[in-house]
């Protein structure tokens, strides 16, 4: 959170500085405040979304046993993951094979984000 702490300074400054030079009513401390959260947030999900799509690129070369075989080993009980396995158990062989693939990269996704 430090790092946050200081990418948020880090913004506010930016946006003192804009709204000084650009507007004619200086916008209040919670104002700016709000647009340099605003900014983080949308940075977070941005990072988060490529993040995502370079799994499913890296996903969408596999064959469908390979899914299937990564995807129960993602899936099987360990401490992190085992209560949001048990809100994904369908049967992979139940699943199109869009559906599964988009399975394994929610629970790639869900592991990596565990891990960091």
């Amino acid at each position: 959170m430090p790092n946050q702490q200081s990418d948020r300074e880090t913004f506010t400054r930016i946006m003192v500085a804009l709204a000084v030079n650009d507007a004619r009513d200086m916008p209040t401390t919670p104002e700016i405040e709000q647009i340099a959260d605003e900014l983080l947030e949308w940075g977070h999900r941005f990072r988060y979304e490529f993040h995502r799509a370079n799994i499913a690129d890296r996903i969408a070369k596999l064959s469908r046993a390979e899914v299937e075989a990564q995807l129960a080993a993602r899936l099987a009980p360990t401490e992190c993951c085992t209560q949001w396995a048990s809100a994904n158990d369908a049967d992979p062989t139940s699943l199109s094979d869009g559906d599964l693939r988009e399975r394994l990269v929610d629970a790639e996704a869900f592991v990596e984000r565990m891990a960091a």
